[in-house]
């Protein structure tokens, strides 16, 4: 049996995503679970986001790997979540203020007020120079933490990544004989790499040696052969 693990924004759905294409995708990731394979979306949003696109679409799938690893769910079972630790998320928050920088907090389920079990912190950087400033701040004073720009936001985490959160899955549940990746974005590119990866046809994603899909639904039928 295969684990198939997809990208939602821009792979699975998106703005190149036509009603028909994504139709076509549920249609074909219910059947190749059916064949008793392992469906997982991998996204940078967080569980209750995510969730909200499963309801409306009624996509069916196995696992979640939620804030880009950071949690893992089995439906609405929370399997994982690497937090930072309270004290330092006070720090950060700190820092970010006397940056005079906008942010928000995320629990493992969403957006949170409260400043503890913190996963992730995204900072609206809006440009370039104002995340140069956040990142050397990061850098010298929380140097295990990573910072990863996407558009004009910048999220911070402990160091974690989609092919961890695949990995963590896999200590959990058990590896499958094959493990199948597709992305769009930046962020994709360390699980397209570590595992069978395929990069979207119309992507951010331009390395050459990382196989193209122009869908989900036909990389299904692809890998099921």
């Amino acid at each position: 049996m295969s684990m198939l693990v997809s990208d939602y924004d821009g792979t699975f759905n998106g703005s190149v995503t036509t009603s028909l294409e994504l139709n076509l995708n549920i249609k074909a990731v219910r059947e190749y679970m059916e064949k008793g394979n392992t469906f997982v979306i991998a996204t940078g949003r967080a569980y209750t986001s995510i969730k909200g696109e499963i309801n409306r679409y009624d996509i069916p799938y196995d696992y979640l790997i939620c804030n880009d690893g950071s949690t893992v769910f089995e439906k609405n079972e929370l399997l994982h979540s690497n937090g930072i630790e309270n004290d330092r998320c006070k720090e950060i928050i700190s820092m970010i203020d006397l940056l005079g920088l906008d942010y928000t907090l995320f629990d493992s389920r969403g957006i949170t007020r409260r400043n503890n079990d913190i996963v992730e912190i995204a900072v609206l950087v809006k440009n370039i120079e104002n995340y140069r400033k956040i990142k050397n701040e990061l850098s010298y004073n929380f140097s295990d933490l990573c910072i990863d720009k996407l558009y004009r936001n910048a999220f911070i985490r402990k160091d974690c990544r989609k092919d961890y959160g695949i990995e963590v899955l896999c200590n959990i549940v058990g590896r499958p004989d094959n493990i199948y990746t597709v992305g769009n974005d930046t962020n994709d590119i360390e699980m397209l790499k570590k595992y069978d990866g395929y990069r979207m046809l119309f992507s951010n994603i331009h390395d050459a040696n990382i196989k193209t899909s122009t869908t989900v639904h036909s990389l299904i039928k692809k890998i099921s052969k």
